[in-house]
């Protein structure tokens, strides 16, 4: 279900004030919104759980890369302790998909297959075709050299 929202949306990060427009957005969307905002991660694996719906993590895209890269840095880090270490399978697979699909895709996308590797959490069958894309596209399209993309 999703909500049309013609205003504009801020975020209030560590004293920094971020705004940005939103024109249609999701409850689920919302709801990780909160649990970012908030600071408590943990609460993001039971809000993918509990419904199927597109990458809500994609607001993200809003941020500045460094300020992106520390809230999926904390994530992930908030995930380490949840038991049983499956539970956050579906955030894994969603923050990897949203990564992979960025404008600046490595290294915070090893990142996130380390942990979810680390896990114990199976890798969806589109992660391995938007690595492999996202390797060749590095290599080809840049010239880097695998010390200089890690």
């Amino acid at each position: 279900m999703a909500v049309s929202v013609a205003k504009l949306c801020s975020f209030s990060f560590a004293f920094v004030r971020f705004s940005y427009p939103i024109h249609t957005i999701s409850s689920q969307q919302q709801s990780i919104q909160s649990a970012i905002e908030a600071k408590t991660y943990h609460q993001i694996a039971d809000i993918l759980n509990a419904s199927k719906a597109s990458n809500p993590f994609s607001f993200l895209s809003n941020f500045h890369h460094q300020h992106r890269t520390k809230i999926i840095d904390d994530i992930l880090q908030s995930f380490i302790p949840l038991r049983p270490r499956n539970h956050p399978q579906r955030a894994y697979a969603y923050l990897l998909s949203f990564t992979l699909q960025g404008p600046d895709p490595l290294p915070l996308s090893l990142a996130i297959l380390q942990r979810t590797l680390r896990s114990g959490c199976t890798l969806v069958p589109q992660t391995h075709l938007l690595l492999s894309t996202v390797w060749i596209h590095q290599r080809k399209e840049f010239g880097h050299t695998v010390s200089n993309m890690l």
